[in-house]
């Protein structure tokens, strides 16, 4: 289930990076690339695509698999990076910037690393939906994300807004997007997920992830309009 949810968070990603750049194939850099989907989906289609992370797990899983990846913690932007990307991904990666000013290093530094009319593209947890679950499920938490804020970063960062919006499980600016959320939100209050998940598992781990999956993220996409 969680790979076809996955293969659909890709293809959200893919679709609307095509329609808003008007470009089939895209010069990519995504930070955080995780265990590479987005990478070898995008790779496939052809797309010029580079990666940055710090983790050396993530580095060789990705290069055993002949993924071009930069091992480094930012901001600021590591050299070797370069410039002239049509998009850069930041999928649930800023939300561990240890501060707005970080977040905003961050950001301009992507903006300089765009071609022109080359786009960001933000997806983060919403802190509104999430509450406490924003601090609990990871301790890297750092800088609260919200549609609000990350529309003020973008803009601040001289960046043209050209979407905004909310998705759960691959569902984008549904109902059901709300919906799921708010319905998560209400059953972890009766603790049965907990207490399920305490009984399989011998700990509430399993119902903590479930839970940061279900509720909804915030995406954001900022185009840049001038070199």
């Amino acid at each position: 289930m969680g790979e076809r949810i996955i293969a659909r968070e890709v293809q959200n990603r893919i679709h609307l990076a095509q329609k808003l750049s008007r470009k089939t194939v895209l010069k990519t850099l995504e930070f955080g690339p995780g265990r590479g989907h987005f990478a070898r989906e995008v790779l496939s289609l052809g797309w010029e695509y580079l990666a940055i992370d710090g983790s050396p797990s993530v580095l060789r899983l990705l290069r055993n698999d002949g993924i071009e990846v930069i091992q480094s913690f930012v901001p600021p932007m590591p050299k070797e990076a370069s410039e002239g990307y049509d998009l850069v991904l930041m999928e649930h990666f800023i939300e561990h910037m240890d501060s707005p000013t970080s977040a905003r290093n961050l950001v301009d530094s992507v903006y300089r690393s765009l071609s022109v009319d080359g786009l960001i593209f933000i997806v983060a947890p919403d802190f509104l939906m999430h509450g406490s679950n924003f601090w609990d499920c990871d301790y890297t938490h750092s800088f609260v994300t919200t549609t609000q804020r990350l529309r003020q970063l973008l803009l601040d960062c001289k960046f043209e807004i050209c979407y905004i919006g909310y998705e759960t499980l691959g569902i984008q600016n549904s109902v059901l997007t709300w919906l799921i959320s708010v319905l998560t939100n209400l059953i972890f209050i009766t603790r049965f997920p907990q207490l399920i998940s305490l009984i399989l598992r011998g700990s509430t781990d399993l119902s903590n992830k479930w839970k940061n999956v279900l509720l909804r993220s915030c995406v954001i996409v900022g185009q840049k309009r001038f070199s």
